[in-house]
């Protein structure tokens, strides 16, 4: 019985025919950005750092 249970587990997913949105765009993308600089890359990565970390940033409370 394990070893069926085994079997059904490791057996591999069937091809799909047409790709997904997400797979289409992350493949135009990644062509892109393979061609990137050095510069231009740190310069990508500084914007989404800058993104990621301040996007949820709440203004301080101020007294008046």
């Amino acid at each position: 019985m394990l070893r069926a249970t085994l079997e059904a587990v490791k057996q591999r997913k069937a091809k799909v025919e047409k790709e997904s949105a997400g797979t289409v765009v992350g493949a135009k993308y990644r062509a892109r950005c393979n061609d990137l600089s050095d510069s231009e890359r740190d310069k990508l990565n500084e914007e989404f750092l800058k993104l990621y970390y301040a996007g949820g940033a709440r203004q301080p409370t101020r007294r008046r």
